[in-house]
């Protein structure tokens, strides 16, 4: 049954460097991205990531992942993507035209990139996007990034948060930090999958433990906003290693969250 049809559901994701700390490696990511997104691709979802198109990237196998599972019906109804990446602009701007018409004829009719303008007020298209376009400096690469975090949780339902890096990012903090609170400064539900470490972890550590989550100034404390779990499920959804419990407990928050019985 495609109960998540009409639901667009952001995604917060990338390997984290001290999953060996938890007893992992790349392959347990990987499975558990692959499963989460397989699940939610079944019910109709369609998703929503922000990152950029380098070699050995997530897109790609999100992309196939919508190829394979999203449901046809849910697809001819609307005819909109099941899965678009939306890119910043400093990570697109230097870009050829060419490669990125290979992209979208790669995946047409499953995945769409969309491109952050520079002032970070609007997403273009490929066939909106223009030729002309300046490379972004250096010390501007933390505002692309927040404007596409901020865009695509504008354009989402909901998110769901695994893993993140906490060294080396390029933006104002963590990625994953600044997608989980743009979400909760929004009021956006959130499902933070913790047991992967990351930067998710310490998030998922709070909300399972019911405390309040302090936000970069000027947003202040945030009120978690209720994800359709309970308390118990929230704190097994911050700790649990296990690909299949991770999955069934975000599912079961969304459907308690779209679906009217």
């Amino acid at each position: 049954m495609n109960w998540l049809a009409g639901k667009t559901i952001a995604l917060s994701v990338s390997v984290p460097e001290d999953m060996p700390q938890h007893g992992m490696g790349p392959e347990h990511f990987n499975d558990a991205m692959g499963e989460i997104t397989r699940q939610l691709l079944a019910l109709g979802a369609r998703l929503m990531y922000g990152g950029d198109l380098r070699a050995g990237g997530i897109t790609r196998m999100l992309f196939e992942l919508a190829a394979r599972y999203f449901p046809a019906s849910v697809r001819m109804a609307d005819h909109l993507p099941a899965i678009v990446d939306v890119i910043p602009y400093y990570a697109h701007a230097e870009l050829a035209g060419e490669d990125l018409d290979a992209w979208e004829a790669e995946f047409v009719g499953v995945g769409q990139l969309q491109f952050m303008s520079p002032e970070g007020d609007r997403a273009w298209t490929l066939r909106e996007r223009p030729d002309d376009l300046v490379a972004a400096p250096r010390d501007r690469w933390a505002d692309s990034l927040t404007a596409m975090r901020a865009y695509v949780t504008g354009a989402s339902d909901a998110r769901v948060v695994v893993g993140g890096k906490t060294t080396d990012y390029l933006g104002r903090m963590p990625g994953i930090e600044e997608e989980a609170c743009t979400s909760l400064s929004a009021g956006k539900p959130l499902f933070v999958v913790g047991g992967f470490g990351g930067a998710a972890h310490p998030i998922a550590q709070r909300i399972g433990a019911g405390e309040p989550i302090r936000l970069p100034d000027p947003h202040g404390i945030a009120v978690v906003r209720p994800n359709g779990l309970l308390p118990g499920e929230l704190y097994r959804l911050a700790v649990s290693p296990h690909i299949d419990e991770i999955a069934v407990l975000i599912v079961r928050g969304l459907r308690q969250l779209f679906v009217r019985e």
